[in-house]
């Protein structure tokens, strides 16, 4: 009764340890969600009902047992649309379908297919990637995919295909993904996107499979079109560096490096591609020199302007402090690259910089766009889509990115920002999920509730004696007490 009279006043306010001790006490995992489910009905309304399971969901529910419970929010969003009426009922429509998106996410993830393909029937617009997945668990992938190729204008973007792919590998059907990613390179190429990626990637699958002839063809293939390219259009030096790197021409990657009116870019890349040969090809550019070269002194790299000259170098340093040192003045130089910005934030990480590495970090931190960040539903559902952007441009496997991420996250954790740490940390959790991640977010959650009751148990220094609350002993840390 005091926890029906505490939700009807507070809502999901506080709630989620009260609700945990209560899930423990039930004994069984499914009695547990069967009481909150009827908790819940001592909200004011149904949409309070619904937003105090949205909140607590995520951290009351175990993970197996939140489907009843992203049900009943469907099933109460439901209600609402059809009771609105006029913009309301365009707004509620809205809120019902992200609902029902959030519950397939889950569905999908879960294989609990037979009921992701009844709720996908029901979604407006429902996203690329989890009807692909689906159709996948389904058994259904390969009539799915035919059916794209005959209607295109239905057919998934470009990135719902990869994303599918992605969650597929991730699930262990490598067969399936393999058959998106099939798809995916050969609608490219069939559009006339002939870049080397696409035919690298139907090669390699191709190379999976065991058909090496239907490899080799797709590579001569692309070999004949870079050398048709560079013919028609001999001032596309990026032809002739891609071509020149597939055939290990000395002659033209030397030509491109030397070439003045090509893109510095291009030109370090030819030079970098240079430094295999032997012997070293003179170009004519201090820098270019260096980058062809078999290895780059660090003290040589460290003149006026020499941006690649540094990152090269950086790559070999095996000192953490010259590393920070040369990426340092590689960032002062250009501070657009991110691959290079990431490479200093672990070089100062390394080095034991974390004032460096938070500050390098600036620009490639997800930034909180929630309501309240109280609220664990609000956390969560940020969390899953910062994880889908941090670094995912780098190429960098999930591993790395995850290590990124809680590198950071101690480092904010030792600047005394606890609040980006558990941002950090629920990220990387999104990203590679394990128990010591999970863990190590408790510590930084319990560390945040410490403090901010401390900041409530403190007394109010003014001309006033007496004070507006009842003035408590400061809590140790690692302990917690009740206000």
């Amino acid at each position: 009764r005091l926890l029906h009279d505490y939700i009807r006043m507070n809502g999901a306010y506080q709630v989620e340890p009260l609700l945990r001790g209560a899930m423990a006490a039930a004994g069984r995992p499914e009695a547990g969600v069967s009481w909150i489910l009827d908790l819940s009905r001592a909200a004011r309304t149904p949409a309070d009902s619904a937003n105090f399971l949205a909140q607590i969901v995520s951290s009351a529910i175990p993970e197996e047992q939140r489907e009843p419970v992203l049900r009943r929010i469907v099933e109460l969003a439901d209600a609402q649309m059809a009771q609105a009426a006029g913009e309301a009922r365009t707004f509620a429509q809205s809120e019902l379908n992200q609902r029902r998106i959030e519950l397939l996410q889950y569905l999908v993830q879960h294989r609990r297919t037979e009921g992701a393909r009844a709720l996908l029937a029901l979604i407006q617009n429902p996203p690329g990637d989890l009807e692909i997945v689906i159709a996948a668990q389904s058994g259904e992938l390969a009539a799915r995919l035919d059916r794209y190729r005959q209607d295109r204008a239905k057919a998934p973007t470009t990135e719902s295909l990869q994303s599918a792919a992605t969650q597929l590998t991730n699930q262990g059907d490598r067969i399936s993904a393999r058959a998106v990613l099939d798809y995916l390179y050969t609608r490219a190429l069939d559009d006339r996107d002939l870049s080397p990626t696409n035919f690298l990637g139907l090669a390699g699958i191709r190379l999976e499979t065991g058909d090496v002839d239907a490899a080799m063809a797709l590579l001569r293939r692309m070999n004949l079109v870079l050398a048709t390219r560079e013919r028609a259009a001999p001032w596309d030096e990026g032809a002739r560096l891609r071509l020149a790197a597939i055939r290990h021409s000395t002659e033209t990657l030397a030509a491109v490096s030397a070439n003045a009116e090509a893109p510095y870019e291009m030109r370090a890349r030819a030079a970098d591609a240079l430094s295999a040969v032997r012997p070293a090809v003179p170009i004519g550019s201090g820098e270019l020199n260096l980058l062809a070269a078999s290895s780059v002194d660090p003290a040589a790299a460290e003149k006026p302007l020499y941006f690649e000259a540094r990152v090269r170098a950086a790559k070999a340093a095996k000192d953490p402090a010259t590393r920070l040192r040369l990426l340092l003045g590689a960032v002062a130089i250009d501070p657009e690259p991110e691959a290079v910005r990431v490479a200093l934030v672990r070089a100062a990480l390394d080095a034991g910089r974390d004032r460096i590495a938070i500050a390098a970090a600036d620009s490639i931190l997800p930034r909180w766009w929630g309501r309240n960040e109280e609220f664990e539903s609000e956390q969560g559902r940020w969390a899953l889509a910062a994880a889908r952007s941090f670094l995912s441009a780098e190429g960098l496997a999930k591993a790395e990115r995850t290590a990124v991420a809680q590198r950071l996250a101690d480092a904010f954790v030792r600047a005394g920002d606890l609040t980006m740490a558990g941002h950090l940390l629920r990220v990387a959790r999104e990203i590679d999920p394990s128990p010591r991640l999970d863990a190590r977010l408790a510590e930084v959650n319990a560390e945040i509730g410490r403090r901010r009751e401390n900041t409530l148990r403190r007394p109010v220094v003014g001309l006033n004696v007496e004070q507006p609350a009842i003035v408590r002993p400061m809590l140790a840390a690692g302990k917690r007490g009740a206000l």
